[in-house]
């Protein structure tokens, strides 16, 4: 999936994963919609700027 593309290019590891693949699978309702949670989740982990990052799962539902 492309959370391994985001890890290696920004050279993060993503603590939760595995939560966030089910989040995000869940949460989408198509290919596109899946996509754009992932853009939004690479722009978010390129402006941490840590080596380790734990992604909101809210902002992978959409929630606030």
């Amino acid at each position: 999936m492309q959370l391994a593309v985001i890890e290696a290019i920004h050279e993060v590891k993503i603590l939760n994963k595995e939560e966030v693949v089910e989040v995000a699978v869940k949460a989408s309702r198509s290919r596109e919609e899946l996509l754009r949670r992932m853009t939004a989740l690479n722009t978010y982990v390129a402006l941490q700027g840590r080596r380790e990052v734990e992604i909101p799962l809210e902002l992978l539902r959409g929630e606030k």
